[in-house]
């Protein structure tokens, strides 16, 4: 089961992984054992703390930007264009985290896939991507974070310019559009029933 280390003042100090784990070694030593059956999700992020990199494209992601990316696309899937970055319970984020692992380890295609059937849902304003991806867009727009994202900005930069008209000089995670209209039909791939098929994952966890 993951667990949160307590928060650092700066978040540049957050993102020595090895540094957090050697401050807190002894707060992690003394938190009580939990019983809890591991998701896919979870067994993957052991899996690359223990043997390091693998082959695939979300393998070459720096393990806190996998991680992060896995969540908050799951937060998209899950909750909706309107959700809120903030404000959500530990059990939630490991559901979303399931949510967006079983996308993004299919790789970028998979990404841009999912991002075209966000634009098919029920009543979803596809109009303009920031509205329509949320706290998706707005996580990728964040100024904390740094160069190690950008593999995933390029992912979704690509898809936006090829599926959406957006005004030249407008930009999109950083680069400005070159104000060439899309032609390009929008993908459905749908997500009905695997949001609720993964979401219904529940690790039993014992206090």
């Amino acid at each position: 089961m993951l667990a949160c280390l307590p928060a650092e003042k700066f978040n540049k100090d957050a993102r020595d992984f090895a540094a957090q784990l050697q401050k807190h070694h002894g707060w992690i030593l003394d938190q009580p054992v939990v019983q809890a059956n591991s998701s896919p999700f979870e067994a993957y992020l052991t899996n690359r703390i223990l043997s390091g990199r693998g082959d695939r494209w979300i393998d070459r992601l720096e393990l806190n930007v996998a991680s992060r990316a896995c969540e908050v696309l799951g937060l998209r899937i899950a909750k909706g264009p309107d959700a809120a970055l903030a404000g959500h319970s530990e059990p939630d984020w490991r559901k979303y985290g399931v949510l967006g692992y079983h996308l993004l380890k299919d790789g970028p295609a998979a990404l841009s896939d999912c991002l075209a059937a966000l634009a098919r849902e029920d009543g979803a304003d596809s109009r303009f991507f920031g509205r329509l991806f949320g706290p998706w867009i707005a996580w990728l727009k964040s100024r904390s974070l740094g160069d190690e994202f950008e593999p995933l900005r390029d992912v979704v930069r690509r898809h936006v310019f090829g599926n959406f008209s957006v005004r030249k000089g407008v930009l999109v995670l950083g680069v400005p559009s070159e104000g060439t209209a899309s032609s390009n039909p929008q993908k459905s791939v749908s997500l009905t029933g695997f949001a609720k098929r993964n979401v219904s994952y529940s690790p039993k966890i014992r206090h």
